[in-house]
């Protein structure tokens, strides 16, 4: 995987026949790696041991990453893109490159929301989105890339990743979910829109310490008169009385406090302890729209 944030689960991808395979590069040949967020797509014919592979995204300077292969559709792929080289928060929006015709086409062009993955549908029609939205990490559908791009909210809160689709049944998937008060499980989300948990692996540990129960998401009016976000958690032991306050500050600085259940900076640990938590979502901050971001 390319660094520092590359992934080796998304930066590469066989076709259905197994025929082509796609790849995320970054050029290394001078010192420019350095500062430069210049990645691209290239494909290889697996079936000719001597063809080169071939870039379909050098005219972009900018971040292009994450192909993937259309589950029935041997010439189509499909990958994030940035536009503005050597801003890593840039917005991230899904191109479909078709190699036949050597095309390329952006999904919701007109949205102001970072796609942070993708999965394919079976069907190679629809795609599920993961999106940073209002602090959440939340399940959009696309219905149809080729003839319908409306999408579909399927879950609104949390931290949802790491979609499996149902090969037999569409809209059904499995997936893992946390949130600022509970670690992570599977769960399975049917087509008639149902959600339920398939592992409960922590509820032994969890039920050994004291946790909150609530999570109150409140704003303000901040700088531009525009509205800003943050978290409050207050302290585990449910006091009354007044307690010590644990102001989180986020770095990035283009990045979040998420409802997501931290191996790092988790509000639990000090609300634990009788602090009371606030964590801000500033100016920066992404999921709020690119133009907060860009504040």
């Amino acid at each position: 995987p390319t660094k520092p944030f590359g992934d080796a689960k998304a930066q590469w991808s066989f076709s259905a026949s197994g025929n082509s395979f796609a790849f995320t590069r970054q050029h290394d040949e001078d010192s420019s790696v350095a500062w430069t967020t210049n990645l691209d797509v290239y494909t290889v014919d697996l079936r000719t041991a001597t063809q080169s592979p071939v870039c379909i995204t050098c005219e972009n300077i900018a971040t292009d990453t994450d192909p993937s292969y259309s589950p029935t559709d041997e010439n189509l792929l499909i990958y994030r893109s940035h536009s503005v080289p050597g801003y890593e928060s840039d917005q991230y929006k899904v191109k479909v490159y078709n190699g036949s015709m050597n095309t390329k086409v952006t999904l919701l062009d007109n949205w102001d929301r970072s796609i942070q993955a993708m999965t394919w549908s079976p069907n190679g029609q629809s795609l599920y989105l993961e999106i940073g939205e209002e602090a959440s990490n939340v399940i959009y559908y696309l219905v149809n890339i080729y003839t319908n791009h409306s999408v579909d909210l399927l879950i609104d809160n949390g931290t949802s990743h790491n979609i499996h689709p149902d090969a037999t049944q569409e809209q059904t998937f499995v997936f893992t979910y946390d949130s600022l008060l509970q670690p992570a499980n599977i769960y399975l989300y049917s087509w008639d829109g149902s959600i339920r948990a398939l592992t409960n692996h922590n509820t032994a540990l969890l039920s050994k310490v004291i946790l909150s129960k609530e999570v109150e998401k409140f704003s303000f009016m901040g700088a531009n008169n525009e509205a800003v976000w943050g978290w409050h958690v207050a302290p585990a032991n449910g006091t009354n009385q007044r307690a010590p306050l644990a102001f989180l500050i986020h770095g990035g600085p283009q990045s979040s406090w998420y409802d997501a259940w931290g191996s790092g900076w988790n509000f639990q640990s000090y609300s634990a302890q009788g602090y009371a938590v606030i964590a801000i979502n500033f100016h920066g901050s992404d999921s709020y729209g690119q133009n907060f971001t860009d504040s």
